[in-house]
């Protein structure tokens, strides 16, 4: 897939049914940070952005957004994948201006998306934590071999293919990282802690 795209036109019938699915099966926590947030993880496929989310999401309350989920629902409908983050990011501006923080599994480390999310974060008067998910190559390479290689990807090479090929044009924009993460390294429980302690306190 092409985390490159954009669709910006209207949904589709089905791509809007799509939606209303997603936010149907959502987790969404029962109380509200006292603080709303943006949380906008930077790290290509297989760096393991949705571990750490996971695991965030266990110490803070707040709803994630996944564009593989949406590309999930899209391929089960026989629909391509054009309109994921469009769908993507409809959901979390949708439980935003509900007032629930919200973090977007994806890579956003991209000009678009980065736009995007700056834009609604301007709307709503809050505020856009960037995080980075950094382990080293191998341990990706790795991690995408094992992987169950079942919908998203054809197989182990379409899948080391498409992340080297996102690593080749990535963007390199100097955002303002609040942590970096490395889920390679033993010690991931205490960088989810130091994570959360700053997300709490606003640093």
């Amino acid at each position: 897939y092409d985390t490159r795209s954009m669709k910006t036109s209207e949904l589709s019938r089905v791509e809007a049914e799509v939606l209303e699915e997603y936010r149907k099966q959502v987790l969404v926590p029962a109380k509200k940070s006292k603080r709303q947030f943006l949380l906008a993880p930077v790290g290509f496929v297989g760096s393991g952005k949705s571990t750490v989310l996971r695991e965030l999401q266990k110490k803070l309350p707040f709803v994630i957004v996944s564009a593989d989920e949406i590309r999930k629902l899209l391929k089960e409908r026989g629909e391509g994948y054009d309109a994921a983050h469009e769908i993507m990011f409809r959901a979390g501006e949708y439980f935003a201006r509900q007032g629930d923080s919200v973090a977007y599994d994806t890579h956003c480390g991209r000009t678009w998306k980065k736009e995007r999310i700056e834009r609604l974060a301007e709307e709503i008067s809050t505020r856009v934590f960037w995080i980075q998910v950094h382990p080293p190559e191998e341990y990706i390479i790795q991690k995408l071999r094992a992987y169950p290689h079942t919908w998203l990807f054809r197989n182990v090479a379409h899948a080391i293919e498409n992340y080297r090929g996102h690593k080749a044009g990535d963007e390199h924009l100097a955002l303002p990282f609040i942590c970096t993460f490395d889920p390679s390294r033993a010690d991931v429980e205490k960088q989810i802690e130091e994570a959360a302690e700053r997300i709490r306190s606003g640093a």
